[in-house]
């Protein structure tokens, strides 16, 4: 009865634990040769919709983490969309896509999580769009979504030149 109660409470505590600043499914795929894509499935926070930061340095593909398998690479768009079926998000929600505290969309990622539709956003040098090479970890903020375990995702497109 006590290794029950005992299990019972543990699998309790990791739950409030996973969802205490939301939880995030990451996938990686190799579209082609000259194409890789990192899936962001994102639920935000059960108490306030938020969401921690997700580094690319967090999560790993074959034993190797997702930064080693972008350096080199060049982002060239962001999509973010809400999952079908599940709890929109709060409409025109924010995000940034950073390597080294850079803005790799030079604020583009204003209002781009909708709450009905997908939408993309290109990566900007000086205003102009133009793919970015990357050298290292690339860190996803989500700011002003307050929606209650609202479901999203934001996918990073990178090429190889």
């Amino acid at each position: 009865m006590k290794r029950l109660i005992l299990a019972i409470f543990m699998i309790l505590s990791m739950a409030g634990y996973a969802l205490a600043d939301g939880t995030v499914v990451a996938t990686f795929e190799q579209v082609d040769k000259q194409t890789r894509l990192i899936k962001y499935a994102i639920t935000g926070d059960a108490s306030d919709g938020s969401m921690s930061a997700i580094s690319t340095d967090d999560y790993s593909y074959r034993s190797m983490n997702y930064t080693s398998l972008i350096r080199g690479w060049d982002l060239v768009s962001v999509w973010a969309y809400p999952t079908s079926g599940g709890t929109a998000p709060t409409t025109d929600s924010d995000f940034t896509v950073t390597e080294n505290g850079l803005d790799l969309l030079a604020t583009q990622g204003t209002d781009q999580i909708s709450n009905t539709a997908t939408l993309a956003t290109y990566t900007k040098i000086d205003g102009a769009a133009a793919e970015v090479r990357i050298l290292g970890a690339l860190t996803v903020t989500v700011t002003n979504q307050a929606v209650h375990s609202a479901t999203y995702t934001i996918e990073l497109r990178f090429e190889k030149n």
